[in-house]
């Protein structure tokens, strides 16, 4: 059976505007500070984080890589946390560290934060299924295996048909 987003290439792949984009947008600017860097408008920047399944991805891979960069450093700040409590109770820490370290200690969920997951899809494929799934049960479809290829279908045309009138905007 063939995949449906194999027939829409052009929502699998950042374009060099779109690339542009996510870069100002990585590095903190704002949808207009994007959109300019970008050479569109404002609007198009948002609408591609709204339906562009390769910039949905991209972004969200992004957000993931900050996300593990972040839990990674609480990891080792916990465990240097740990170290020094544990050396101030066997009288080994300076006590200016202790009282910062208890409060990490405190404040931090750890299991919450190492249980967490991905912001969102990272691959423009599971964006456009997700839509598609979305797509079924705001219809109130059965999802049978042919009904979600076609909810795929349609919803892949429908982000193009979107993305092309913003283009002719």
């Amino acid at each position: 059976m063939l995949d449906a987003s194999d027939c829409y290439d052009n929502l699998r792949h950042l374009t060099a505007p779109q690339a542009l984009a996510l870069a100002v947008l990585v590095a903190g600017g704002n949808h207009e500070e994007a959109a300019l860097a970008a050479g569109v408008h404002r609007v198009t920047v948002s609408r591609w984080l709204r339906l562009h399944p390769a910039f949905i991805a991209a972004w969200n891979e992004t957000r993931a890589e900050v996300h593990r960069e972040m839990v990674q450093r609480l990891r080792v700040a916990m465990n240097a946390a740990a170290s020094a409590v544990a050396g101030q109770i066997t009288k080994e820490a300076e006590g200016g560290r202790v009282d910062t370290a208890l409060h990490l200690l405190r404040r931090v969920d750890l299991g919450a934060l190492l249980g967490s997951d991905v912001p969102g899809p990272t691959t423009p494929k599971v964006v456009i299924e997700r839509a598609a799934d979305q797509h079924l049960q705001a219809k109130m479809f059965n999802p049978f295996v042919g009904e979600r290829d076609t909810a795929i279908a349609q919803v892949s045309a429908s982000i193009t048909k979107e993305l092309e009138s913003d283009a002719a905007d």
